[in-house]
């Protein structure tokens, strides 16, 4: 349960995050993509 809890926090963070910088003016049009992608997400961390 707490595992599930805090995978939940950190996914949500990811995604708060990804919003964030995909939103982002200075942010190359590569990381915009990969980081919107979940299993490219998932292979960097």
């Amino acid at each position: 349960d707490m595992y599930s809890r805090a995978e939940n926090i950190f996914s949500s963070l990811l995604s708060q995050w990804e919003t964030i910088l995909c939103t982002s003016d200075c942010l190359d049009h590569v990381w915009v993509r990969v980081l919107g992608d979940p299993f490219l997400r998932q292979l960097i961390l």
